[in-house]
């Protein structure tokens, strides 16, 4: 299996501890509407995902403290819409230097992007609903980013 979403199952609360083992070739994992799930497998994801979409999963947004994200080599897509809590989930996170596509929506904490938090290799960035967002990164952007969309963001003041 190279592909795996899961929508709208209410009441999942965990994903599989072995997914490694169980999916090796999984290459694109998609969760929304899973508010009871609450964190990411401790052995980590397959080592070959390539996407990672995160809609509407509150308590595993909410209660995370490390989304090891950086230990995913292959990631090239990474979506995250929030729910709208007041939780921010983004700020200090690490994203895998291999990251050429990053979406984040409906984060109303969200006040900057750090720069050590944008990969060089990013090419397309979109943030959107994210309505106290004032800077997106002090040294500016990665040279490689070719797309930015920004919506609803009405607090920006600078996009260094």
């Amino acid at each position: 299996m190279t592909s795996l979403s899961i929508w709208n199952c209410k009441k999942l609360k965990r994903m599989q501890e072995s997914m490694q083992e169980l999916l090796p070739s999984l290459k694109e994992l998609k969760l929304s509407g899973c508010p009871e799930i609450e964190s990411f497998p401790d052995r980590g994801f397959p080592f070959n995902l390539q996407l990672l979409w995160i809609i509407d999963c509150e308590k595993l947004v909410n209660g995370r403290k490390e989304w090891r994200l950086q230990r995913l080599p292959y990631l090239r897509e990474l979506r995250i819409h929030h729910n709208g809590s007041d939780e921010e989930i983004v700020g200090e996170s690490v994203f895998p230097s291999s990251l050429s596509e990053l979406t984040i929506k409906d984060c109303p904490n969200l006040r900057s992007l750090a720069e050590s938090a944008l990969p060089s290799s990013l090419s397309t960035l979109t943030i959107e609903d994210c309505p106290n967002l004032q800077s997106l990164a002090e040294s500016g952007l990665p040279s490689s980013l070719s797309q930015l969309t920004i919506s609803d963001c009405p607090n920006l003041q600078s996009l260094q």
